[in-house]
C-alpha cells in the first residue's frame, strides 16, 4: 500500500496517477493533501510529458480523461467557487438554445471573471447573494454538478443581459418555443422571479411569456 506523505522528490508518476487518477480533476490543494512534502516542479515535468493539463492556476486535469460536456460542468463549477452552470451553458443543456456554447457560462456570488484554459474558455457572471438560488445537482461517475433548473437558467439569462426587450430581442435568440413551452413550469418561474426584486426583469420575463404564448396559441 502506498504511504502517503513521505515520498517527497522520489514520487514517481505511477504512484502519483494511482492516488489522485480516481478525482480526475485536481487542484494542488488535493495534491498537498495527499503528499505533503511533494514538490510542485513534478507538476511541470509531467505538464511537459502530456500526462497532466495545467488548466490554471492551481487546477489540473489528467490528460487521458475524456472532455464530455458533464466533464466540463464539473469543472466550471470547480475553477471558481461558490458557482454553477446557468445561462447559455445551462439553456443549450436543456435544449432551448441551438447554438454550441463556446465559452461555458455559470454565475457566481464573485466578481465577474473568465478563464482561457486548454479546454476552452469560461466565464462566470456575478449574481447577488440573495439569486443564488435555484439549481440542482447532478451525478456524473459519482462527482456532483451544479447547474441551474431549467426556471432559474432562463431567469439569470433574463437578469444579465439588457439587450433582450422586445419581441425583436427574443427572436434573435432563437429560443426552441416548442420545448419551452414543453418544459417551463410557469408558476416555479414567477416565483422565482420575485425573488430577484428587480421590475426591469419582471417586464422582461412578462415580454417572454407573451413570446411563448403567441408561438403557441391554444
Amino acid at each position: 500500500m502506498l504511504k502517503l506523505g513521505i515520498i517527497g522528490n522520489n514520487l514517481t508518476y505511477l504512484q502519483f496517477e494511482r492516488t489522485l487518477k480516481p478525482l480526475q480533476l485536481i487542484s494542488l490543494t488535493e495534491i498537498k493533501k495527499a503528499f505533503p512534502t511533494f514538490d510542485s516542479k513534478r507538476l511541470v515535468e509531467w505538464q511537459k510529458k502530456g500526462y497532466i493539463i495545467k488548466l490554471i492556476n492551481k487546477w489540473y486535469l489528467f490528460s487521458d480523461v475524456e472532455v464530455s460536456e458533464e466533464t466540463i460542468f464539473r469543472i466550471s463549477n470547480n475553477l471558481l467557487r461558490p458557482s454553477y452552470v446557468s445561462l447559455e451553458s445551462a439553456l443549450s443543456y436543456y435544449n432551448i438554445i441551438p447554438e454550441a456554447v463556446y465559452t461555458h457560462q455559470s454565475v457566481s456570488t464573485r466578481k465577474t471573471t473568465r478563464y482561457s484554459t486548454p479546454i476552452g474558455e469560461f466565464q462566470y457572471r456575478t449574481i447577488p447573494q440573495s439569486c443564488y438560488f435555484g439549481y440542482t445537482i447532478l451525478r456524473n461517475e459519482g462527482f456532483p454538478i451544479l447547474i441551474a433548473e431549467f426556471e432559474k437558467a432562463l431567469l439569470d439569462y433574463f437578469y444579465l443581459n439588457a439587450n433582450l426587450n422586445t419581441k425583436e430581442d427574443l427572436e434573435s435568440v432563437r429560443f426552441n418555443t416548442v420545448e419551452v413551452q414543453g418544459k417551463l413550469n410557469w408558476e416555479k418561474f414567477a416565483q422565482y422571479a420575485e425573488i430577484f426584486n428587480s421590475p426591469v426583469l419582471k417586464k422582461r420575463i412578462n415580454i417572454f411569456r407573451k413570446f411563448i404564448l403567441n408561438a403557441h396559441p391554444k
